[in-house]
Protein backbone atom coordinates (compact mmCIF):
# COMPACT_ATOMS: atom_id res chain seq x y z
CA UNK A 1 0.00 0.00 0.00
CA UNK A 2 2.78 2.59 0.80
CA UNK A 3 4.90 1.95 -2.49
CA UNK A 4 1.30 2.50 -3.97
CA UNK A 5 0.75 5.23 -2.57
CA UNK A 6 4.64 6.68 -3.75
CA UNK A 7 3.42 5.64 -7.43
CA UNK A 8 -0.04 7.08 -7.41
CA UNK A 9 0.59 9.60 -10.18
CA UNK A 10 2.43 6.92 -12.27
CA UNK A 11 -0.67 4.93 -11.98
CA UNK A 12 -3.15 7.49 -12.86
CA UNK A 13 -0.75 8.66 -15.69
CA UNK A 14 -0.85 4.96 -17.25
CA UNK A 15 -4.60 4.62 -17.09
CA UNK A 16 -4.94 8.36 -18.58
CA UNK A 17 -2.66 6.92 -21.44
CA UNK A 18 -4.90 3.67 -21.73
CA UNK A 19 -8.03 5.47 -21.71
CA UNK A 20 -6.42 8.10 -24.53
CA UNK A 21 -5.51 5.21 -26.60
CA UNK A 22 -9.21 3.57 -26.52
CA UNK A 23 -10.91 6.98 -27.26
CA UNK A 24 -8.99 7.43 -30.45
CA UNK A 25 -9.93 3.76 -31.02
CA UNK A 26 -13.30 4.73 -30.15
CA UNK A 27 -13.44 7.71 -32.49
CA UNK A 28 -11.96 5.98 -35.73
CA UNK A 29 -13.50 2.66 -35.31
CA UNK A 30 -10.28 1.42 -35.89
CA UNK A 31 -8.09 -0.18 -33.25
CA UNK A 32 -8.79 -3.45 -31.01
CA UNK A 33 -10.74 -1.08 -28.86
CA UNK A 34 -13.09 0.44 -30.70
CA UNK A 35 -15.99 -1.31 -29.36
CA UNK A 36 -15.27 -1.60 -26.05
CA UNK A 37 -16.28 -0.04 -22.62
CA UNK A 38 -13.53 1.50 -20.76
CA UNK A 39 -13.85 -1.01 -17.89
CA UNK A 40 -14.00 -3.74 -20.16
CA UNK A 41 -10.57 -2.01 -21.98
CA UNK A 42 -8.94 -1.80 -18.37
CA UNK A 43 -9.69 -5.39 -17.74
CA UNK A 44 -8.51 -6.57 -20.79
CA UNK A 45 -5.28 -4.50 -20.41
CA UNK A 46 -4.67 -6.32 -16.99
CA UNK A 47 -5.78 -10.06 -18.32
CA UNK A 48 -3.11 -9.48 -21.12
CA UNK A 49 -0.75 -8.54 -18.48
CA UNK A 50 -1.27 -11.30 -16.10
CA UNK A 51 -1.22 -13.86 -19.30
CA UNK A 52 2.02 -12.40 -20.73
CA UNK A 53 4.15 -12.49 -17.32
CA UNK A 54 4.93 -16.03 -16.98
CA UNK A 55 6.23 -16.03 -20.54
CA UNK A 56 8.07 -13.08 -20.38
CA UNK A 57 11.93 -13.28 -19.32
CA UNK A 58 12.23 -9.44 -19.03
CA UNK A 59 9.38 -9.70 -17.11
CA UNK A 60 10.77 -12.40 -14.49
CA UNK A 61 13.37 -10.73 -14.35
CA UNK A 62 12.95 -7.43 -13.09
CA UNK A 63 9.73 -8.45 -10.84
CA UNK A 64 10.24 -11.63 -9.68
CA UNK A 65 13.68 -12.84 -9.35
CA UNK A 66 15.60 -9.47 -8.95
CA UNK A 67 13.75 -7.77 -6.21
CA UNK A 68 13.97 -11.54 -4.38
CA UNK A 69 17.70 -11.88 -4.66
CA UNK A 70 18.43 -7.90 -4.04
CA UNK A 71 16.04 -7.53 -0.70
CA UNK A 72 17.56 -10.93 0.04
CA UNK A 73 21.30 -9.64 -0.30
CA UNK A 74 21.41 -6.09 0.18
CA UNK A 75 18.51 -5.47 2.78
CA UNK A 76 17.76 -9.44 4.94
CA UNK A 77 20.91 -10.48 5.23
CA UNK A 78 23.32 -7.07 6.12
CA UNK A 79 20.47 -6.38 8.32
CA UNK A 80 19.90 -9.12 10.34
CA UNK A 81 24.31 -9.92 10.47
CA UNK A 82 24.76 -6.16 11.76
CA UNK A 83 21.70 -5.41 13.82
CA UNK A 84 23.76 -7.09 17.00
CA UNK A 85 25.76 -4.03 16.69
CA UNK A 86 24.22 -1.07 14.53
CA UNK A 87 20.86 0.70 16.12
CA UNK A 88 18.27 0.91 14.06
CA UNK A 89 18.48 4.07 12.53
CA UNK A 90 22.05 3.02 11.27
CA UNK A 91 21.01 0.20 9.70
CA UNK A 92 18.24 2.40 8.02
CA UNK A 93 20.42 4.62 6.96
CA UNK A 94 23.76 3.41 6.45
CA UNK A 95 22.80 -0.62 4.63
CA UNK A 96 21.45 0.99 1.82
CA UNK A 97 24.36 2.59 0.57
CA UNK A 98 25.69 -0.88 -0.57
CA UNK A 99 22.51 -1.51 -2.44
CA UNK A 100 23.26 2.17 -4.32
CA UNK A 101 27.23 0.73 -5.01
CA UNK A 102 26.05 -1.80 -6.72
CA UNK A 103 24.27 -0.15 -9.12
CA UNK A 104 27.69 2.02 -10.33
CA UNK A 105 28.82 -0.79 -12.42
CA UNK A 106 26.23 0.33 -15.38
CA UNK A 107 28.72 3.50 -16.15
CA UNK A 108 31.57 0.78 -17.59
CA UNK A 109 28.52 -0.96 -19.43
CA UNK A 110 27.26 2.24 -20.81
CA UNK A 111 30.83 3.52 -21.82
CA UNK A 112 32.06 0.33 -23.61
CA UNK A 113 29.57 -1.16 -25.32
CA UNK A 114 26.71 1.37 -25.77
CA UNK A 115 28.91 4.34 -26.49
CA UNK A 116 27.52 6.77 -24.01
CA UNK A 117 30.06 9.72 -23.71
CA UNK A 118 31.50 9.35 -20.30
CA UNK A 119 30.42 12.65 -18.77
CA UNK A 120 26.69 11.31 -19.39
CA UNK A 121 27.77 7.85 -18.61
CA UNK A 122 28.87 9.13 -15.21
CA UNK A 123 25.55 11.12 -14.45
CA UNK A 124 23.28 8.57 -14.90
CA UNK A 125 25.25 6.12 -12.90
CA UNK A 126 25.41 8.93 -9.92
CA UNK A 127 21.47 9.34 -10.55
CA UNK A 128 20.34 5.68 -10.00
CA UNK A 129 23.08 5.72 -7.36
CA UNK A 130 20.89 8.16 -5.85
CA UNK A 131 17.56 6.43 -6.82
CA UNK A 132 18.26 2.77 -5.87
CA UNK A 133 19.65 4.40 -2.54
CA UNK A 134 16.57 6.72 -1.55
CA UNK A 135 14.15 3.52 -2.57
CA UNK A 136 16.88 1.22 0.07
CA UNK A 137 16.22 3.90 2.64
CA UNK A 138 12.41 3.07 2.38
CA UNK A 139 13.14 -0.72 1.99
CA UNK A 140 15.41 -0.99 4.90
CA UNK A 141 12.91 1.21 6.92
CA UNK A 142 10.41 -1.48 5.81
CA UNK A 143 11.94 -4.69 7.05
CA UNK A 144 13.65 -2.96 10.33
CA UNK A 145 9.59 -1.97 11.09
CA UNK A 146 7.91 -5.05 10.32
CA UNK A 147 10.93 -7.89 10.94
CA UNK A 148 9.39 -9.40 6.78
CA UNK A 149 11.20 -9.33 3.69
CA UNK A 150 7.94 -9.90 2.23
CA UNK A 151 7.01 -6.40 1.98
CA UNK A 152 10.53 -4.92 0.55
CA UNK A 153 10.48 -7.35 -1.85
CA UNK A 154 6.66 -6.42 -3.50
CA UNK A 155 7.68 -2.94 -2.76
CA UNK A 156 10.84 -3.58 -5.01
CA UNK A 157 8.89 -5.45 -7.64
CA UNK A 158 6.65 -2.08 -7.95
CA UNK A 159 9.24 0.45 -8.24
CA UNK A 160 10.81 -1.97 -11.41
CA UNK A 161 7.35 -2.17 -12.92
CA UNK A 162 6.96 1.84 -13.10
CA UNK A 163 10.77 2.59 -13.33
CA UNK A 164 11.48 6.63 -12.21
CA UNK A 165 8.23 9.02 -12.54
CA UNK A 166 7.87 10.37 -15.59
CA UNK A 167 8.10 13.86 -14.01
CA UNK A 168 9.25 15.78 -16.97
CA UNK A 169 5.90 14.76 -19.12
CA UNK A 170 3.12 15.54 -16.70
CA UNK A 171 2.80 19.04 -18.36
CA UNK A 172 1.83 17.27 -21.59
CA UNK A 173 -0.94 16.31 -20.30
CA UNK A 174 -4.61 17.81 -20.72
CA UNK A 175 -5.05 18.17 -17.00
CA UNK A 176 -1.67 18.81 -15.99
CA UNK A 177 -2.48 20.75 -12.79
CA UNK A 178 -4.73 18.04 -11.28
CA UNK A 179 -1.97 15.12 -12.06
CA UNK A 180 0.44 17.36 -10.34
CA UNK A 181 -1.86 17.57 -7.08
CA UNK A 182 -2.35 13.62 -7.62
CA UNK A 183 1.46 13.30 -7.04
CA UNK A 184 1.64 15.51 -4.62
CA UNK A 185 -1.07 13.20 -2.72
CA UNK A 186 0.47 10.60 -3.00
CA UNK A 187 3.74 11.39 -1.85
CA UNK A 188 2.13 12.83 1.26
CA UNK A 189 0.15 9.94 1.63
CA UNK A 190 3.13 7.70 1.34
CA UNK A 191 5.33 10.03 4.16
CA UNK A 192 2.63 9.83 6.38
CA UNK A 193 1.75 6.21 6.78
CA UNK A 194 5.60 5.53 6.60
CA UNK A 195 6.01 7.57 9.39
CA UNK A 196 2.93 7.57 11.67
CA UNK A 197 1.56 3.87 10.99
CA UNK A 198 2.04 2.06 14.57
CA UNK A 199 4.53 -0.61 13.18
CA UNK A 200 5.29 -2.00 16.59
CA UNK A 201 1.57 -3.09 17.19
CA UNK A 202 1.33 -5.22 14.39
CA UNK A 203 4.32 -6.57 13.47
CA UNK A 204 7.68 -7.86 15.08
CA UNK A 205 10.27 -5.19 14.80
CA UNK A 206 14.05 -6.16 14.18
CA UNK A 207 15.90 -6.17 17.34
CA UNK A 208 18.55 -3.21 16.98
CA UNK A 209 20.75 -1.88 19.53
Amino acid sequence: VLTLFLFLGPLVMEIIDILEEAAVDQKTQHGPYHNMSLSVILFEKFVDFCGSCPTDALFLRAQVVAPIAEEICYRLLPILLLSSTWSCSRLIWATPLFFGMAHLHHVFSMILFEGVPWHQALLSSLFQFFYTTVFGWFAAALFVNTGNVIGPIISHSICNAFGFPRINEINEYKRANLLWIIFVIGVLLFFFTLLEFPWAQYFPVVPCV
